[in-house]
């Protein structure tokens, strides 16, 4: 069961989208390729904060793990096409010894960031066809 979920219906194509993740994802300082396993970071709130790609089922899905404060937060982001539409969504769970107050107190922001990064990465998406 997920902590968060947000999702958004576009009109671009699954691939485009994918294709996209995959430029958007070297975030690495080395540019490593889109694949798991590999490592990075990024900086949020004046903070870098490390992270994993997990897992990637090619077009469909990846996970990124990042750790911060004995917590570790799995973000999932999954592509599913239904009736020419691209519905794209990122599901997020909270775990560790401090996860419960990570949730208490960052939830609300987190799904309103979440929600935020996703529309307007689709607009970007769907201006630039």
């Amino acid at each position: 069961m997920w902590d968060i979920e947000e999702s958004i219906k576009t009109s671009v194509s699954s691939k485009k989208v994918w294709d996209a993740w995959k430029k958007v994802h070297r975030w690495n300082e080395k540019a490593a390729p889109f694949k798991k396993g590999e490592t990075g970071s990024v900086v949020a709130e004046k903070r870098k904060i490390p992270f994993l790609i997990k897992d990637i089922e090619d077009r469909k899905k990846f996970s990124l793990q990042w750790h911060s404060f004995f917590v570790k937060i799995l973000f999932q982001y999954e592509l599913e096409e239904v009736n020419n539409k691209t519905i794209v969504s990122c599901k997020i769970k909270f775990k560790g010894f401090f996860s419960f107050l990570v949730k208490l107190f960052s939830k609300k922001k987190i799904r309103q960031n979440i929600k935020i990064s996703l529309t307007n990465f689709i607009l970007n998406l769907e201006e630039n066809k």
